[in-house]
This record gives structure tokens, sequence and C-alpha cells, in this order.
């Protein structure tokens, strides 16, 4: 398996780990949408392709992902929806369209305070 820093550059396992364990580093964005739907975007450092059950065609290292969470309503699985990118600006392009598809508009998001690079 390979190793990312958020950059996109490889790095050996002990550099990842500490950045993982890094709260601060790791986030890149949470919003929680008036609907109780929670948006949030994270820096993986691994590559995302490891992932996929059969080789896909994809061509570059997919090291961010978006989770929409939507709230639990009565017994009802929740249907979350998760989105991986790239880059940093990928992902951050992607939370951004995220919170607009899935909640009421920009103007309503609640941002969390986390890392912003």
């Amino acid at each position: 398996m390979e190793y990312f820093s958020r950059d996109g550059k490889p790095c050996p396992y002990g550099v990842w780990s500490e950045m993982l364990a890094d709260g601060n580093y790791r986030e890149i964005r949470m919003d929680e949408l008036p609907n109780g739907i929670k948006v949030e975007t994270c820096w993986l450092g691994v590559d995302g392709r490891s992932f996929y059950l059969r080789p896909r065609p994809i061509d570059r290292h997919l090291i961010f992902y978006t989770t929409v969470r939507f709230p639990k309503t009565g017994r009802r699985k929740r249907d979350d929806k998760y989105f991986r990118y790239a880059t940093e600006r990928d992902a951050r392009a992607g939370h951004i369209a995220a919170a607009r598809k899935y909640g009421l508009g920009r103007k309503s998001v609640r941002h969390s305070a986390v890392h912003r690079s």
C-alpha cells in the first residue's frame, strides 16, 4: 500500500501514521446542514484505489474523501454517500458541491472549526 501527504507526495508509513493521528491535519472541512445532514471531508492519505474489490480504470491516487451522513429516520438504514478525490483542491470543491446539493445552500451551512490550509 502507498501512503501520501495532503499535497499528494508519497511518504513513509511512520510519517503518514503521525499525520493521520492529527485531527487538524486529517480533517479538511465539516458542515452540519439545517436539515440534519452532515458533510465531512477528510484526508485519508492512502490510495483509495486499493479499496475497490475489482480493479477500476483510475489513473490518479484517490487520497481524500467526502462523506454525506443522513440522519437516521425510524428503523430504516441510513443511505450515506461517499465521494473520493485525488487532490485537496478537488476535495474542497466536492465538499461544497455536496453541501449545496444535500442542504439548503451555502448560507445555511454551519462550519466546524477544522484546519484550513
